[in-house]
């Protein structure tokens, strides 16, 4: 792409031209640049992209984008650029550098608190999977490309990084697109100018306090989504059980609701059966067609999970019997309700769970069939929203016959301050263990048949942050070493 393409972007300005050159790469990480790329200024959490901008010419940038004209270099033979926002700079550069991929493909984007990996990674396994379509998916646990998997830094990635990937899945032909969307990511613009077919939301709770500072600017976040990220001819699936998701449906067109509630829905769920092994229900299709349904997964959380994805579905015109059939076909997601079984009849979950909402439908959710005693073992992040603490604690304690808080990714935080605050909120048989693995085997000692463990936290997870070091630790190696060392596999 030339240089002089970047002048038909609404969001920069051009500042000064220099020669002509093909583009090599967009950048807004100074070490990344070489010879022709475009330096993209953003100001991020901890450094200033600005006061790299020396670095990146030294390196070889052709072109610099910046916010701030007061670090305008006085290099002469470079084109800068100026915008009011980097951000959105960064994302509508990068788009356009790899020819607007996503355009390409039929898109699908799923936020919310909870349950974005599991209706994402059932969505990816239906097409891929079960009906032989190329698709990419986008998400917390791994990136994949039609079966290629790529690791995933965050859930959804920097928009320059996010855009490479879309242009990877283009030239392997994918046809559907499915992607985990962050508020971070909407928040910061890492999807601005990405078009959604259809997008969905799962529900809001209290979560990532410490970014958004207030639940409502959090919701506002999740909004942008169907507000500038879905085509206006897009549709939207929305569950409307929550309280968010009720405000939410009044704001967009082509809306769908989902519900296990109202029967008014477009997509109604009754004659709810819970088992050990099994969940059952009748789903009720725009007021009219009644469709059985029987799933391995289990949970209330996991019967709205399924509703979304049969919505989506069902929407973009799958036949309802293959919707049906696949849906008996799900298990857990790699650390959502992940169930460990032994020879000695302990339940082992281990799930993603790290909001106070999250943690009491997992804990509810076992308490609705378990017969022995419910084991908890969590801990609360470092160097994030401090008040969802005693509030995990407090859900914990309601729920479990014994809860053992331990560390999660402390970070820079004094990891005993950050079960100080944890334990506000309990009310029942606890203790402390802040080593994770110690606190892991402590629990599945105690456990005796019929018992049920949570390990609640880390879920598909193999690391842990403590101070600036990510070490390697997984809650399910753990668990699978013991159990092996004791000939309980």
């Amino acid at each position: 792409m030339k240089v002089t393409e970047l002048l038909n972007l609404d969001e920069i300005k051009l500042i000064r031209n220099a020669g002509l050159f093909e583009i090599r790469d967009i950048c807004y990480n100074s070490r990344t640049v070489e010879k022709n790329d475009v330096f993209v200024a953003v100001n991020g959490f901890k450094t200033d992209g600005h006061h790299y901008i020396s670095d990146a010419l030294k390196k070889g940038a052709s072109a610099v984008i910046l916010e701030n004209e007061a670090y305008i270099p006085h290099k002469e033979d470079v084109w800068i650029f100026s915008t009011e926002d980097a951000r959105k700079a960064l994302a509508a550069v990068s788009s356009l550098f790899y020819g607007n991929p996503a355009e390409k493909m039929f898109s699908i984007g799923v936020t919310g608190t909870n349950g974005k990996t599991s209706v994402t990674t059932y969505l990816y396994d239906y097409y891929f999977n079960f009906k032989g379509m190329t698709t990419g998916l986008t998400g917390t646990i791994k990136n994949i490309i039609s079966g290629a998997e790529y690791p995933a830094k965050n859930t959804t990635l920097e928009s320059k990084d996010l855009q490479a990937l879309f242009f990877k899945m283009k030239k392997a032909r994918v046809k559907y697109l499915i992607c985990e969307v962050s508020s971070h990511a909407l928040a910061l613009k890492r999807i601005y100018g990405v078009q959604f077919d259809m997008a969905l939301f799962t529900n809001l709770t209290r979560d990532h306090l410490d970014f958004h500072k207030s639940m409502e600017r959090y919701y506002r976040s999740k909004k942008i989504l169907f507000t500038q990220n879905l085509k206006r001819n897009g549709l939207a699936v929305i569950n409307i059980d929550d309280p968010y998701g009720q405000r939410l449906i009044k704001s967009v067109h082509n809306a769908y609701s989902v519900s296990m509630m109202m029967p008014k829905a477009n997509f109604y769920i009754d004659q709810i059966q819970y088992s050990i092994n099994e969940t059952t229900f009748s789903l009720t299709v725009q007021g009219e067609t009644k469709l059985p349904i029987v799933t391995r997964l289990l949970g209330k959380f996991n019967v709205i999970n399924v509703l979304l994805l049969f919505a989506a579905l069902y929407l973009n015109g799958e036949k309802a019997e293959d919707i049906v059939k696949f849906i008996g076909t799900l298990t857990p997601v790699k650390g959502r309700f992940q169930n460990i079984k032994t020879q000695n009849n302990i339940h082992i979950i281990i799930d993603y769970a790290h909001t106070p909402d999250a943690l009491e439908n997992i804990l509810k959710a076992t308490r609705a069939f378990r017969r022995g005693k419910l084991i908890t073992v969590f801990g609360a992040g470092g160097d994030r929203d401090r008040g969802k603490r005693p509030l995990m604690g407090e859900a914990a304690s309601r729920y479990s016959d014994y809860v053992i808080v331990t560390n999660d990714n402390p970070r820079s935080e004094d990891p005993q301050k950050i079960a100080d605050d944890v334990i506000k909120g309990i009310r029942t048989a606890h203790t402390v263990i802040l080593d994770r693995k110690d606190a892991i085997i402590n629990a599945l000692d105690r456990a005796r048949p019929e018992d049920w463990v949570i390990l609640a936290g880390k879920g598909h997870e193999d690391y842990q942050i403590i101070g600036d070091k990510k070490i390697h630790f997984s809650d399910e190696e753990t668990v699978v070493n013991y159990l092996r060392s004791r000939n309980l596999l």
